[in-house]
């Protein structure tokens, strides 16, 4: 899912009441960002998820992308993944450690950590 305005932005932040989401925003213009984007992709490919992905092109979309910030309290970064679980950040990563692994295990420690909780 594409976040393209204030109304994505809290629709996402609604969905993760329920489930993991993790939004990754994106430079079109920044190759570190590329690089991520194609660690994203690499992740995605694996298999069966029960998180939702959304992404901020942040060239398009400087305003909620700084709304992002503002709202999450986190420097703008990019390349930039948060892992938002019941409105909060619980996990982020930004440029070289944004890797198909990174994000991978971040979800898998955070579910493991919740399911012990």
């Amino acid at each position: 899912m594409v976040i393209d305005s204030v109304e994505a932005l809290e629709d996402a932040i609604a969905a993760s009441e329920e489930r993991l989401v993790l939004l990754f925003k994106h430079s079109v213009t920044c190759g570190t960002s590329a690089q991520a984007y194609d660690e994203l992709v690499d992740h995605l490919r694996t298999g069966q998820h029960t998180t939702q992905y959304v992404i901020l092109t942040v060239q398009t979309h400087r305003a909620l992308s700084d709304a992002v910030a503002t709202h999450f309290n986190v420097r703008h970064e990019t390349p930039q993944t948060l892992l938002i679980h019941k409105g909060q950040v619980v996990w982020d990563a930004s440029h070289f450690s944004v890797t198909a692994e990174t994000i991978k295990a971040a979800i898998a420690q955070y579910l493991s950590s919740r399911s012990m909780a």
